[in-house]
C-alpha cells in the first residue's frame, strides 16, 4: 500500500538545490525518464544556457508559488504554528491540482516559463530513505508479531506487540510525504500527518505501558488504559488544532517522561530480584538509547523550532535497535554479562545528553546564536558537570564495585587475624567463608564432582568454583550474590581467578606454618615428656608422704599440657562427655547433686586444643568454687545454644571476692573470646559462659 501511495504522487523528474547564502535556487539535473526531458532541453538549447539554472518557482493556473524550505521540508509539524502549517497543504493542494490539469509550469529567475508535465513515479525513484523507513516499520512490527506470537497471554508481549502497531503506522506513513519528490495532495499529506502523529503518540503509549508491566507488574492493568487515553486525547486536540503545532511533540514528551517514573519503581521493586533487575537494565539501556536520541536530535529540536541535526527518517532506524534488543530481553532473557558495562554507558549516555539539552536550552531560552551556545554548554560540561558526575559517580557507585579493592582487606582477615585461633581449619571452610566475604551471601556449599574451570550457571543466578587446586573431586556452588541483588558475570570469574592466586598461596603459606608450628609443638612436647618428665617422676619417688600430692598433681598438669601440645581438635560430643564424667565424679565424692541439662547443638562440631583446654578448666574452678561454697549440696550444668551456665543455691560473700581462682577463669575466658560472668544474687551464685560461634 505505502509503495503504491508513493509511486503515484506527481512525478516532475527534476532535481534541485537551494543555495542559502544567496537564498537562491537552481536546476540541477532531469532524469533520463522524465517526461520534461525534451523540454527543459529544447529551453537550454533557445536560450543557449546550460544546468544549473537559476530558478524561482512555479506556476499552478495563474498563481505563483516561489520555491521556499517550507515546500520541501521533509516533516511539516516542525513548522511553528497552524496557519504555516495549513498554508503548506494549500499550497501543495494547488500544485498537486496544476499538475493534474496540465497548467503546471517552472518559473525561471529571469521570469520564462517553461511548461511541465508530471508523470507516475517510476520504482527506481524512490530513494533509499523510503525503503529504509519502510523496513525498520515493518521489521520492528515482525519483531513484536514474533515475541506476541511465543507468549501470547503475557500482557509485557502484547503491549511489545502493540509498540510494533505503532511503528509500523509512523514509520511507513512518513516514508510516503517525507521522500516526496516535490508535489503531494494536500489532503494526502494532512491525512498521512495526521496518521503519522497518531501511530507516534500510540508507540509512545505502549513503550511507557510496557514499563508498568515489565519485568514486574507494577500493579492494575488500567494505568495503560489511561496513558491510551491521555495519548488518544493529545492526538484528537492536535488533530483540530486547538493548541500549537508543538503541543504534538510535548504530548509525546510527556508522555514518555512517565516511563521515568515506572523506571524507578521497577528499579526499586527488583532489588532483590536479580534476573529481574538485569532485565530492567538491558530495557532502559534499550529504550532510552534510541528514545533518547531520537528526542533529543528529532523531538525536542521541533518542539523549539530548531532544524534537526539529522533526517527523521533515519532517526526511525533507532527504534529498530531498540526492538531487537527487547526481544531479546523478554523471550529468553541471557545478558547478565550487560552488567559490567552498564553504569559506565548509562553515564556517558546522560552526559551527551546534558550537552545537548543544555546546548538547546541556551539556544531556545536564552535566544544565543547556535555558534556561541554550542561552546558555552561544552564549558559549563567540561568545567562543572563532568567533575560533578564523577564524584557523585564515585561516592555511589563505588558501593556496587565488586573489585579486588573491596573484599581484599576482608579475605587477608579471614586469612591472618583469625589464623591463630582457627589454625585447625581445613582449607574448605576457609573457602567458603572466603565466598561467602566476596560474593555477600550465606548460599555457598560444596558439591561433589570435579569442575574444571569457573562457570556461570542458572542465567546467572549461580557459580561454580573448581576445588584449589582443582584435580579434587569437588567444587563449590555459590547462589546469589550481594544476596541476591545482582547477577554474575564474566567479571566474578576474573574474581574467582585472583582468589585462587591469591588465597591459593596465602593457603599454603598457611599450611607451611603451620607445619612449622606442629614440628615445634611436637619438639617441646617430647622434652618435657622425656626430660620433665623424669625429673618429676625422680622428684615423686623421692618425696615424702605429704609432698608426693603435690608432684602427682605437677605431673597431671605437665600431661594435660602435653595433650594440648598434641594440636588435635576435639569433637563437642567427646569433650561433652568428659566435662559430665569428671563432674558427676566429684559430685559423687562431695556428696552433692548434679542437674546436668545438654542443649548445644549450637556449639561448635569441633573444639581446638587452646579451646577444650581453657573450656575444662573454666569448669574444674566453677565446680570447686560451687562445692566449696555452696550452702545445699546442688549444681546445676546447663549447655543451651553456645551458652554454658554453672549455677549452686545459697552462697556465701566469700566468693564473691577477687580470688585468685576467679582472676584466672577471667584470663583463660579472655583468652579464648568468650564472655564470662560471675553473678551473686544472694540466693544463688551463676558462672555464665557464652562462647562466640566462630570460635569453634
Amino acid at each position: 500500500m505505502c509503495v503504491y501511495l508513493a509511486l503515484q504522487l506527481p512525478w516532475l523528474g527534476l532535481s534541485m538545490d537551494y543555495h542559502s547564502d544567496g537564498d537562491r535556487w537552481e536546476l540541477t539535473a532531469v532524469n533520463e525518464q522524465s517526461a520534461n526531458r525534451q523540454v527543459i532541453d529544447k529551453y537550454l538549447q533557445q536560450h543557449a544556457v546550460a544546468l544549473p539554472l537559476d530558478v524561482i518557482g512555479l506556476q499552478s493556473g495563474q498563481e505563483q508559488y516561489h520555491f521556499a524550505p517550507t515546500l520541501f521540508m521533509e516533516e511539516p509539524d516542525t513548522l511553528p504554528s497552524y496557519e504555516e502549517f495549513n498554508q503548506l497543504m494549500r499550497d501543495q493542494q494547488a500544485l498537486f491540482q496544476g499538475s493534474s490539469n496540465g497548467e503546471l509550469s517552472l518559473i525561471t529567475a529571469d521570469g520564462q516559463i517553461i511548461p511541465l508535465y508530471t508523470s507516475s513515479r517510476p520504482l527506481t525513484s524512490l530513494p533509499v530513505l523510503f525503503w529504509f523507513q519502510l523496513f525498520v516499520g515493518v521489521g520492528g512490527a515482525l519483531t513484536g508479531a514474533l515475541v506476541w506470537a511465543s507468549r501470547r497471554r503475557d500482557s509485557a508481549a502484547i503491549l511489545y506487540a502493540l509498540t510494533g502497531v505503532g511503528y509500523l503506522i509512523f514509520a511507513p506513513a512518513a516514508a510516503i510525504y517525507s521522500t516526496r519528490e516535490l508535489i503531494i495532495s494536500g489532503e494526502v499529506f494532512r491525512v498521512l500527518s495526521a496518521i503519522n502523529h497518531f501511530g507516534a503518540l500510540f508507540f509512545t503509549a505502549s513503550l511507557t505501558s510496557l514499563l508498568w508491566t515489565y519485568p514486574i507488574r507494577l500493579g492494575n492493568l488500567k494505568v495503560p488504559l489511561v496513558i491510551y487515553n491521555i495519548a488518544l486525547v493529545a492526538w484528537v486536540l492536535n488533530l483540530l488544532q486547538w493548541l500549537a503545532p508543538a503541543f504534538m511533540h510535548l504530548a509525546v514528551l510527556f508522555i514518555f517522561s512517565i516511563s521515568f517514573i515506572f523506571s524507578v519503581i521497577q528499579w526499586k521493586k527488583t532489588r532483590n530480584n536479580p534476573s529481574a533487575r538485569a532485565a530492567l537494565r538491558w530495557f532502559l539501556l534499550s529504550i532510552y538509547t534510541a528514545t533518547g536520541l531520537f528526542a533529543g536530535l528529532i523531538i525536542i529540536p521541533a518542539a523549539l523550532h530548531i532544524a534537526p541535526p539529522a533526517p527523521q527518517g533515519i532517526m526511525f532506524g533507532a527504534f529498530l535497535v531498540m526492538y531487537w534488543g527487547l526481544a531479546l530481553g523478554i523471550v529468553k532473557y541471557r545478558l547478565f554479562q550487560l552488567e559490567q558495562w552498564w553504569h559506565s554507558i548509562t553515564g556517558w549516555f546522560v552526559s551527551g545528553l546534558f550537552i545537548v539539552l543544555f546546548d538547546i536550552a541556551l539556544v531556545g531560552g536564552l535566544a544565543l546564536p547556535q555558534e556561541l551556545a554550542l561552546p558555552i554548554a561544552l564549558a559549563i560540561a567540561g568545567w562543572l558537570y563532568f567533575p560533578l558526575r564523577q564524584f557523585l559517580w564515585n561516592r555511589i557507585g563505588k558501593h556496587n564495585n565488586a573489585g579486588m579493592n573491596v573484599w581484599i582487606g576482608n579475605v587477608i582477615h579471614l586469612l591472618i587475624d583469625r589464623e591463630a585461633n582457627q589454625s585447625f581449619k581445613t582449607s574448605n571452610e576457609r573457602w567458603l567463608e572466603i565466598f561467602r566475604e566476596v560474593w555477600r551471601t550465606p548460599h555457598v556449599k560444596q558439591c561433589d564432582g570435579k569442575q574444571e574451570y569457573p562457570a556461570i550457571t542458572n542465567d546467572g543466578l549461580r557459580l561454580l568454583v573448581p576445588a584449589y587446586p582443582n584435580h579434587l573431586q569437588y567444587h563449590f556452588q555459590i547462589d546469589l550474590p550481594d544476596s541476591g541483588a545482582r547477577l554474575f558475570t564474566f567479571a566474578d570469574i576474573k574474581t574467582v581467578k585472583h582468589l585462587q592466586q591469591i588465597v591459593g598461596l596465602a593457603l599454603e603459606r598457611i599450611e607451611a606454618r603451620n607445619q612449622g608450628v606442629q614440628l615445634e609443638r611436637d619438639r617441646i612436647r617430647r622434652d618435657m615428656h622425656d626430660d620433665l618428665g623424669a625429673t618429676l617422676l625422680k622428684l615423686l619417688h623421692a618425696s615424702t608422704d605429704e609432698t608426693k600430692p603435690l608432684v602427682r598433681s605437677a605431673i597431671a598438669d605437665m600431661r594435660q599440657l602435653v595433650s594440648a601440645l598434641e594440636q588435635a581438635p576435639v569433637e563437642k560430643e567427646q569433650a561433652l562427655a568428659q566435662w559430665r564424667k569428671e563432674a558427676e565424679e566429684r559430685c559423687r565424692l562431695a556428696g552433692a547433686h548434679l542437674d546436668w541439662l545438654d542443649q548445644s547443638e549450637n556449639l561448635p562440631i569441633l573444639l581446638s586444643p587452646r579451646m577444650y583446654t581453657n573450656l575444662s578448666r573454666i569448669l574444674r574452678e566453677a565446680i570447686s568454687n560451687a562445692l566449696k561454697y555452696a550452702s545445699h549440696p546442688s549444681i546445676q550444668i546447663h549447655f543451651h545454644e553456645q551458652h554454658i551456665c554453672i549455677k549452686n543455691p545459697m552462697v556465701t560473700n566469700e566468693i564473691a571476692g577477687n580470688g585468685s581462682g576467679q582472676r584466672i577463669i577471667y584470663e583463660r575466658a579472655r583468652e579464648i573470646n568468650a564472655q564470662l560472668e560471675c553473678v551473686n544474687d544472694g540466693t544463688h551464685y551463676v558462672v555464665n559462659l557464652i562462647i562466640p560461634p566462630e570460635q569453634g
